[in-house]
């Protein structure tokens, strides 16, 4: 199915529009003796470890800044929801932290491909390597509408066709499901491309 195109145009005014809800967890208060927080076994993304190209991928540089800013956003509400609070800082609860990992690895890698020198990815890294969360930095859209729209872009860019279109598509996909498992369509759409044996690929993204 090709969606209308005016319906993905909408991406960057629908950022500015839809409202998110102050950390949707509670942050908790809690001792720690060290300066800044444990390290909680983030992998740090690559940037440009696989660079998309004008020519190869269906997305201006505005829309791929957006996507990058709500991703690594959104990464960084995940842990700040089970965050410890020291002296004013938010602190990266390991144990709390560790069932994430995978996700948040994939939100922050994809965010550096997409936008290497875009402020928030660079910031809530920065944080993350420290064992920090960024205090600054709420999505502004909510994980369930972000998922709804990454599986409406990746079904447009698996219809251009391409090497480039189908990376991001199958990550989107597969972050879509991650984020919002009951979103039945792009459940559907990721298990079409698992049948096609073109399941989300993301060696590129982490190759050096």
């Amino acid at each position: 199915m090709i969606l209308p195109k005016n319906i993905i145009k909408v991406f960057a005014a629908t950022l500015l529009v839809v409202a998110m809800p102050v950390f949707a967890g509670e942050v908790k208060q809690g001792a720690v003796d060290k300066a800044d927080g444990a390290d909680f076994g983030y992998r740090e993304p690559i940037p440009n470890a696989f660079k998309f190209t004008d020519a190869g991928l269906d997305m201006v540089k505005a829309e791929r800044e957006e996507y990058a800013k709500s991703l690594a956003a959104t990464a960084n509400m995940l842990l700040t929801e089970r965050a410890l609070v020291d002296e004013g800082k938010l602190l990266v609860d390991p144990k709390k932290a560790k069932p994430l990992l995978p996700l948040i690895d994939r939100l922050m890698g994809l965010s550096f491909q997409l936008a290497p020198r875009m402020r928030a990815p660079v910031l809530i890294n920065h944080q993350f390597r420290k064992g920090m969360v960024a205090k600054h930095y709420k999505p502004e859209i909510a994980r369930q509408s972000l998922a709804s729209l990454m599986q409406m872009r990746a079904i447009q860019l698996l219809d251009n066709g391409g090497a480039e279109n189908e990376l991001l598509a199958g990550c989107f996909l597969d972050l879509s499901v991650a984020l919002d498992p009951q979103n039945e369509d792009a459940i559907f759409n990721l298990e079409m491309l698992r049948m096609d044996k073109k399941t989300a690929d993301w060696r590129p993204i982490w190759a050096k």
